[in-house]
């Protein structure tokens, strides 16, 4: 029996050469792991340095100097917002030279006094290369004789007094300066709001007294009566007294119709409250101080202001640097960006300090500059001349449009004029444009009406016309964007002060032509006109650049036949609902509830602005003689950007951080997958699932930009499919390792056998199976009706060819994952009946995917196929324990008496106990008892026990049965014989009567 030991050596040894050969395989993958390794490297570090490429590094400094607390803290505080964004934006493209910019800022109040002390300060800072700033005129040229004696170069961004840059070579400013503001202001007063008369309210400092010098030259020039300058001084004690005064004399009947106040915002506040309190019907018109917050916040402290916002302020025209409303495509863009990062939409100061810094930044990039403290003088003499050189050939374009030097440090810029409506600025219906190579009507070309041209000093002025135009989408019945296309329903509305045809209007990205027809709705109000269609079509879609993964529907639409010299086509942002971030976030709301119900897209932003487009002159004599023989006309665009329904990992990270977070996943991943089969191989397939997925979120949006950079979008048309495929097969390899890791390897470890290769493959292909009807179904909608049709017969034949083989190969899997029994252990199968003669009573040999092994006691080896086993009753002898009870009925005739035939059994069995006898275990001892009376005798029943690892079951019974039968004939005891009645049955009457 010490030979049945054998098999459990085996098993052992086993075990010992499995680790093994698992080791030869890890070694062997190491040079996989290694090649693969290297090629991610490759590939992330070229995906890193094309997707984001961080400066890093000492920072080159830039300074600011302006109002960043006090009555003006508002206006400076935005122009702070703005240059951060853009350092933020230029850092994260690499810098100036691979350093990041940072800002430095200096609190001058808009006080002279101030930003003359700050000066020296700025300049002694051999870590500061430039300055942005003074906001104030007089701020300016007090610090601008610090800043030309230290050589130290500074670009202001409001300061408009002529005396700033002149004769400074070391100041320069990306506004126009207060001599074009000044005949500006006049000639729209006389062309476009019709004044023949006109006073003026200016404080005494320079920026106000020049201002009013300048107007007052210009007026005669112009054939406009300036009938009063009032002039104040604005340190005086009898501020208020004197303003009151101002106004009483403004009020009078003798009083001219139109005022225009050269004031800052603080008076300017109580100049308006005044006029309007006393009743003064004239046009009030403000110089670009007041087109600013600080004017809006000192109104408000008043209690009128505040319940009603537009009380005071509504109205009043102004002129201002830039309006967002006709700013264009970058201007909307970056007000968007603005709005979300700080709350509120942009001011002009955000808008022109954001180009001042963008100047500054490629002033140093033309020239490779990169300063550092030691060569510090040479570098800022080096940014000035750079900034010099910016000319008109090689501009600077930026959100107010393009940057660039005159001989003097001046930017030829525009001086658009606005209206106040709710304390907001938006465009005034006419603004005046400069028509240059025009000196009589006789050059006027077809696009231009004659009745709105003025010539004044020998150049001719035009009024164009600004409309308001607004759009409300209802409903987006389709969306397909492998056509291209979408469906829309909308209300699209205009107000003007009088523009003829405006309903003539192009939608330019139309399928077919949209014809408005009648309005829905029009009205007169105040001189405004307003007038709403409701419009359907049909529109092509992806017109604007949505970034990978994205898409964009846009509605664009421009006049048909009137130019942009002609008419500009404004946002209507207050009528929109986008004059505030609250707002927008309302109206973003909304526009995402306009989309199908079973769209798997969500709009996730709202773009709305104007920009001039170029289309053929196609032979126009106007145009054909032009130096570029092309039509501009002012075109709206409304869009919104759309992005996959739910939060995605990639929009969680910043997207310059997305290309480092998908190298050290994928370094990572691989990491694992060498690394967690041997050491934590469960809390490793944890780590690597998360990582996997982290990897694949980060990879797709920085391949795709990748190739959308290099390649364009043609090429990645497909990657969304791709990836959306990926997803899919992602957790089909997940799974399938799971199935290794914590199936298949707890199963070898138990049986100390390999997995079928059957087995493993055939559970990995309906893994991937399922994964691959989901590509079919959810990433290429296709309908899998006709596929799973297919498929489900392919499966019939192939399960009926090997059917045997599935059944025996899953329930070896249940049976080494149950373990019922084990090698080594005495089993009994039992058979038809539960006669053990009947079953199979063996130890187990051997366990494998298929068949299981039992050596009998006559050594003989059998082979049960596993489904045969999970369909049979089993026995195991040693479960539990190893020690098993047996019994074994013997049947004595009723004449001997029980407790002998007791006794003498009791001595048979006794007598061969001991497993070197192949009996059964003296401890505990075996019992004999009666179990019962029969016809032919008594029943007795004998209780052993026996360990079937030392002796075989059958082999106790054999020596045990050979043991009694010896001891009862040697005691004259016969084993009962069965018992047969006979009788004689009387044989039946067969006779008949006759």
């Amino acid at each position: 029996m010490r030979g049945f030991c054998a098999p459990r050596a085996s098993r052992l040894s086993g075990v010992l050469v499995l680790p093994r050969l698992r080791s030869a395989v890890v070694k062997g993958s190491h040079l996989a792991y290694a090649v693969a390794g290297l090629a991610a490297l490759i590939v992330a570090f070229g995906l890193s340095r094309n997707g984001a490429r961080v400066a890093t590094g000492d920072p080159i400094r830039i300074a600011f100097a302006g109002p960043v607390t006090g009555p003006s803290g508002e206006d400076g505080q935005s122009a702070v917002n703005a240059i951060e964004l853009v350092f933020e934006r230029a850092n994260a493209a690499g810098g100036v030279g691979g350093r990041p910019l940072e800002l430095v800022t200096f609190d001058d109040r808009n006080d002279a006094e101030l930003a003359r002390a700050r000066a020296p300060r700025i300049a002694e800072d051999r870590s500061i290369v430039a300055v942005i700033g003074h906001n104030y005129s007089t701020c300016s040229m007090a610090a601008g004789e610090v800043y030309r004696e230290r050589g130290v170069p500074a670009v202001s961004t409001a300061a408009t007094n002529v005396a700033v840059t002149r004769d400074n070579p070391w100041y320069f400013r990306v506004i126009f300066n207060d001599r074009v503001q000044g005949r500006s202001l006049v000639l729209y007063a006389h062309d476009v709001l019709g004044a023949e008369r006109f006073g003026i309210i200016h404080e005494t400092e320079r920026y106000g007294a020049y201002l009013a010098e300048v107007m007052a030259q210009q007026a005669p020039r112009v054939g406009i009566e300036l009938v009063r300058s009032w002039a104040y001084d604005p340190a005086a004690a009898n501020l208020d007294s004197t303003l009151a005064r101002i106004v009483r004399e403004a009020l009078e009947p003798a009083a001219p119709g139109l005022l225009v106040l050269a004031v800052q915002p603080s008076a300017g506040a109580k100049l308006v409250k005044l006029l309007r309190d006393g009743g003064y019907a004239g046009v009030i018109v403000a110089s670009d101080t007041l087109a600013s917050q600080a004017f809006i916040d000192a109104l408000s402290v008043y209690p009128e202001e505040r319940a009603r916002p537009g009380f005071y302020s509504d109205g009043v025209y102004a002129s201002t640097p830039f309006l967002f409303d006709v700013g264009g495509k970058d201007a909307d863009r970056f007000s968007r960006l603005y709005l979300r990062r700080y709350g509120r939409p942009p001011t002009w100061y955000a808008a022109f300090a954001a180009d001042a810094a963008t100047v500054l930044i490629e002033a140093m990039r033309r020239r490779g500059i990169s300063p550092v403290p030691d060569t510090i003088k040479d570098d800022r003499a080096a940014l000035r001349d750079s900034l010099a050189g910016i000319d008109a050939l090689e501009p600077v374009h930026g959100i107010t449009g393009a940057n660039w030097f005159d001989t003097i440090g001046d930017m030829d810029k525009p001086v658009p004029m606005a209206r106040f409506v709710r304390q907001e600025l938006v465009s005034a219906w006419s603004q005046l444009e400069l028509l240059p190579y025009v000196e009589d009507l006789d050059d006027l070309d077809d696009a231009h009406d004659p009745e709105r041209v003025t010539f004044h000093d020998g150049d001719a002025y035009y009024r164009k016309h600004v409309a308001r135009v607004g759009l409300l989408a209802r409903k987006m019945t389709a969306v397909d964007f492998d056509a291209g296309t979408f469906d829309i329903d909308f209300d699209l509305w205009f107000r003007d002060n009088g523009v003829d045809d405006l309903e003539d209007v192009e939608f330019t990205n139309a399928v077919e032509p949209v014809v408005l027809g009648e309005p829905e709705e029009e009205l007169y109000d105040a001189g405004v006109r307003y007038r709403r269609y409701r419009v359907e079509g049909t529109f092509r879609a992806d017109t604007l650049d949505a970034g990978y993964g994205g898409h964009t529907i846009a509605i664009s639409l421009r006049h048909r036949l009137r130019t942009s010299e002609d008419l500009v086509l404004a946002v209507d942002q207050l009528g929109m609902g986008l004059d505030s971030n609250a707002a927008r976030e309302r109206r973003l709301a909304r526009a995402s509830s306009i989309l199908p119900s079973h769209s798997r897209w969500t709009i996730t932003d709202l773009m709305v602005f104007e920009e001039d487009v170029d289309e053929p002159a196609l032979g126009h004599p106007a145009y054909i003689t032009g130096v570029r023989p092309v039509r501009s006309f002012s075109q709206l665009t409304i869009a919104a950007s759309l992005g996959p329904r739910g939060t995605r990992i990639a929009d969680l990270v910043p997207a310059a951080a997305l290309p480092l977070l998908f190298t050290f996943s994928l370094l990572a991943s691989l990491a694992l997958m060498a690394v967690s089969k041997t050491r934590h191989p469960k809390l490793g397939w944890a780590v690597q699932s998360v990582v996997a997925v982290v990897m694949l979120a980060a990879a797709e949006p920085v391949v795709g930009n990748w190739i959308l950079a290099n390649w364009g979008a043609y090429y990645t048309r497909e990657l969304p499919r791709l990836f959306g495929a990926l997803w899919w097969l992602l957790p089909a390899v997940l799974l399938n390792l799971a199935v290794a890791r914590f199936v298949w390897a707890p199963a070898e470890g138990r049986s100390g056998f390999p997995v079928p290769s059957v087995l493993r493959y055939s559970v990995a292909v309906v893994i991937y199976v399922l994964a691959f009807f989901g590509v079919i179904a959810f990433v290429y909608d296709y309908r899998l009706t006709g596929l799973l049709a297919t498929s489900g017969v392919l499966a019939m034949v192939f399960g009926l060819a090997v059917q045997l083989n599935i059944t025996n190969l899953f329930a070896g899997v249940a049976l080494n994952m149950e373990r019922p029994f084990r090698v080594g252990d005495w089993i009994m199968i039992h058979g038809p009946t539960p006669d053990p003669a009947s079953s199979v009573i063996g130890m187990v040999t051997d366990i494998n995917w298929r068949t299981t092994r039992l050596q009998t006691a006559d050594d003989t080896v059998i082979v049960i196929p596993n489904g045969s086993i999970s369909e049979k009753t089993v026995t195991n002898f040693m479960s539990p324990t190893e020690m098993s009870r047996f019994e074994l009925y013997f049947t004595v005739d009723q004449s001997v008496e029980p407790d002998r035939a007791i006794a003498v059994m009791r001595e048979a069995v006794y007598s061969i106990a001991g497993a070197e006898r192949d009996g059964p275990l003296a401890d505990p001892e075996p019992t004999v008892r009666i179990n019962k009376t029969t016809e032919n005798g008594i029943e007795y029943v004998i209780r052993y026990r026996i360990v079937p690892r030392d002796v075989s079951p059958l082999k106790a019974r054999h020596t045990i049965n050979e043991s009694v039968i010896r001891h009862l004939h040697a005691s004259g005891i016969q084993l009962a014989t069965p018992r047969r009645r006979i009788e004689e049955a009387s044989a039946p009457d067969r006779t008949t009567d006759a």
